[in-house]
């Protein structure tokens, strides 16, 4: 026998095809399901019961503004992150989907329990503008601050005598504490 007919002769080995996956959502559609539709507000209800977590960053989140669902921060450069991940059997479904910033992406868990995402989510520290602000206000306060505040005058006429500049507006958390702290140690709060 030649070996051309034992190549004829021989079965045929089948080769099974990989299933194809489904299409995994838009980000637009991923910040619909949890900003706008019942259902992504029904799972957050669940999420919130049945962890005791707030997860606050998620149901903040604005609609028309894009956020990473960890740390709050502003990017356009957000990555669809699994819950539970692809290779744990984790879904190309909405409802399995977040939209992280690369930095919380990388740091995320990925392990087949939803639990451990969800309580790993709730525990990131809030990263955007309003976020550092207020970090920085607390740190500044003393502990022994006996219920005096500053007024909104008081910070506003420190931040003038010191002729700080703004970036787009805003001044740095680093120049809030800086002036809070002055504030305190001054005691010249009404």
């Amino acid at each position: 026998m030649n070996s051309e007919n034992k190549k004829n002769n021989s079965p045929k080995k089948t080769r099974k095809l990989p299933t194809k996956r489904k299409t995994p959502p838009t980000k637009r559609q991923i910040l619909t399901y949890w900003t706008s539709t019942k259902e992504g507000q029904e799972h957050i209800l669940r999420l919130r019961k049945a962890y005791r977590i707030k997860i606050e960053n998620v149901v903040l989140l604005d609609y028309d503004c894009y956020s990473c669902f960890a740390c709050n921060r502003q990017t356009s450069s957000l990555e669809r992150c699994h819950i539970k991940p692809h290779a744990n059997g984790g879904e190309n479904i909405v409802s399995n989907f977040v939209l992280m910033c690369s930095d919380c992406h990388e740091k995320s868990p990925t392990i087949d329990s939803e639990k451990i995402f969800w309580k790993w989510l709730n525990k990131v520290e809030d990263n955007s503008f309003w976020g550092n602000r207020i970090r920085a206000i607390k740190s500044a306060i003393p502990k022994n601050h006996k219920g005096k505040l500053p007024s909104k005058k008081q910070v506003t006429e420190a931040l003038t005598k010191y002729d700080v500049p703004t970036i787009s507006g805003r001044v740095s958390a680093s120049t809030v504490e800086g002036v809070l702290t002055e504030l305190f140690e001054s005691e010249s709060i009404d």
